[in-house]
């Protein structure tokens, strides 16, 4: 169907008002309502990422706003039953169905906490949740970005009024009953309410305040969704090796030590130490008083400090990224931002495996352009703050290639590892790493020419299998290396 795009102010005019016929709020007249829609309407309009009818922003948009608030439409019976039918399911099995939605309420609240923020969100939130929608070309016509008109008062019977003129300039006789529908049936057919929103969209709402341009923020989003895809390990197949360097535990400051945890309890000591949920064994409704009696009887369970917080094994493990700005169609993001993710997904895995460990990171990248570590820094943002991972850039000219081979070979590499991550240049990869006194190993997406030799992983790309389990199985290849 050809797209038809919007210029003259009037005609749009008559589009926004002629949609609106079919919103499913009460307040659809309120102009400072409409206006603040319309603002919304035009940045996803500039984004060209969004082109549904205005309608369906301005009733997503506040519902986002007022959540369970939403004025809904008082009655439907002056309407035609078709359209009355329509507008049940859209108001029910659509609207109704993003409010008990977890993760749509999610956002609610994050709007409610960043309100300063809110344009950004709820565009963005919009785009996201109307992506589907919008990949199957379901609209064809929609105003030119920065023709919409700024609207005075409007009154209801306008909005009738409006869409019969559109409808009859354009010479297509229920164009917006039919936009209503085709949205209500694709809305259900390809919103899979399971996907509706992923771990990497949340932490993009709420950061979209933080990141310096989209570039950055999609990099950010797909370093992400790599991580959240290559998942966790199991534990039931890695086996820990013992490490025999210690280390003293960093306390908060002096005389403070640990009280224990879950994992050293013991059936003696104050009351400081009790276990909160032998509390419920305080009744003073039953005749025998329980908590004495576990008391007398020895029964009650206590904190007691953890023997094993004092002195902590050391684990020092160094990171080294060569960044490559391409992207192989089969692949959903370039390959510095597929390593990023996968190398995140270590990090995180690695944290939980030594979490009673004293673990450090040092993560080197060797960049090609500018910006590339301020997505690292925002994912590990944490983990820099407590000095558990350092994030170091470095060009990759020879010179700072120097540089870093210095620092690394000044450095005690009795108790470290050293990992390559490449998404190119492997042969610099094994010059370098041929020049490193440490243990160390290298993962190398795979070159035409690139054959695997000793300490190394070869990820392979161009085959049948699955970018995400290629790197599941790395993963779990590179934490058994480690481990043992």
């Amino acid at each position: 169907m050809e797209t038809k795009f919007l210029s003259d102010p009037n005609i749009i005019r008559s589009y926004i008002l002629g949609s609106m016929y079919f919103s499913a709020c009460r307040y659809q007249n309120e102009t400072h309502l409409l206006n603040e829609a319309l603002n919304w309407y035009n940045i996803l309009l500039r984004d060209e990422i969004c082109n549904p009818p205005f309608f369906i922003i301005f009733d997503l948009g506040h519902l986002l706003l007022w959540g369970t608030n939403f004025p809904f439409q008082h009655s439907l019976t002056n309407h035609l039953p078709d359209e009355i039918r329509l507008r049940e399911i859209y108001e029910n099995r659509i609207l109704n169905f993003l409010l008990r939605h977890n993760k749509f309420r999610y956002i609610m609240e994050l709007l409610e906490n960043y309100r300063e923020n809110k344009d950004a969100i709820i565009t963005h939130t919009l785009s996201l949740l109307l992506k589907p929608l919008i990949d199957n070309k379901l609209w064809h016509i929609f105003p030119n970005y920065g023709n919409l008109p700024q609207l005075q008062q409007i009154y209801h019977t306008a909005f009738d009024i409006e869409r019969k003129e559109f409808e009859t300039l354009i010479g297509e006789e229920n164009f917006f009953i039919n936009l209503l529908e085709q949205f209500v049936n694709n809305f259900m057919e390809h919103i899979d309410p399971t996907l509706l929103f992923q771990e990497e969209d949340f932490f993009e709402l709420e950061h979209i305040h933080l990141f310096s341009n989209k570039s950055i923020r999609k990099t950010n989003k797909y370093i992400k969704m790599v991580a959240r895809k290559t998942g966790n390990y199991d534990k039931r197949y890695l086996h820990i090796h013992p490490e025999q360097n210690e280390i003293e535990t960093e306390l908060q400051y002096e005389g403070f030590y640990p009280e224990g945890g879950l994992s050293e309890l013991t059936n003696r000591g104050s009351f400081e130490n009790l276990v909160s949920s032998e509390l419920i064994y305080l009744d003073a409704s039953e005749r025998i008083d329980w908590f004495v009696l576990r008391y007398l009887e020895r029964e009650l369970l206590f904190y007691k400090r953890d023997s094993g917080l004092l002195r902590k094994r050391r684990r020092n493990f160094n990171f080294i990224l060569w960044e490559a700005n391409f992207k192989p169609s089969n692949l959903p993001c370039k390959l510095s931002s597929l390593m990023k993710g996968f190398g995140l997904s270590l990090i995180e895995n690695l944290f939980d495996l030594f979490s009673d460990d004293e673990l450090h990171i040092d993560y080197y990248i060797l960049k090609y352009r500018e910006d590339n570590i301020e997505t690292l820094q925002l994912l590990l943002a944490n983990k820099i703050e407590r000095n558990k991972v350092i994030l170091k850039e470095y060009s990759q000219s020879q010179e700072d290639i120097k540089k870093l081979l210095e620092e690394l070979n000044n450095k005690d590499l009795s108790y470290s590892n050293i990992f390559f991550f490449s998404a190119s240049n492997y042969e610099q990869i094994r010059e370098l790493s041929s020049n490193i006194k440490g243990d160390h190993f290298s993962v190398i997406i795979s070159h035409p020419s690139a054959t695997s030799m000793e300490k190394e992983l070869i990820l392979d790309f161009s085959g049948l299998e699955p970018w995400d389990e290629i790197l599941k199985q790395s993963r779990d290849q590179l934490l058994r290396l480690i481990l043992n």
